[in-house]
């Protein structure tokens, strides 16, 4: 329940700050090739079961029974917002700011991974020196 856990928590900053200047579409990069429905899967949730954020909730849930350390004045606050911020349909998300919607641009326009390289590197992004691909560097 523990995983991917910072890609969520940072959506809470970029929502609010969409908030604050009266932005209403916040365009995002994720593309079908970055689909990671065998997290959902090691918890036992299949991807398009309807109650899929109560489903999660109760996993987490069982996993903090199991190991309480889990819960501790590092995480605490992190796994609420992981779970509050699991993704953009989530109920909380929604309540929380329903003026904005997300959309990840790659759902809509063809994913070149060359193209895409070549652009942010133009923005000033690097690879990790001791890296020989790209893959998975956001």
């Amino acid at each position: 329940s523990m995983m991917c856990v910072a890609c969520k928590v940072k959506w809470k900053e970029i929502y609010a700050i969409a908030k604050q200047h009266k932005v209403r579409l916040i365009l995002a990069a994720s593309n079908p090739y970055e689909a990671t429905d065998f997290k959902m899967g090691f918890q036992g949730i299949k991807p398009h079961d309807k109650h899929i954020y109560i489903r999660r909730i109760i996993t987490g849930l069982k996993e903090i029974f199991k190991n309480p350390r889990y819960l501790n004045k590092y995480t605490l606050m992190t796994t609420v917002l992981a779970f509050v911020f699991i993704d953009t349909k989530s109920p909380a998300s929604r309540f929380l700011y329903p003026k904005q919607k997300k959309a990840d641009i790659f759902y809509y326009t063809d994913w070149d991974e060359k193209t895409v390289v070549n652009t942010i590197t133009k923005y000033g992004w690097e690879k990790p020196a001791d890296e020989k691909g790209s893959w998975r560097f956001d």
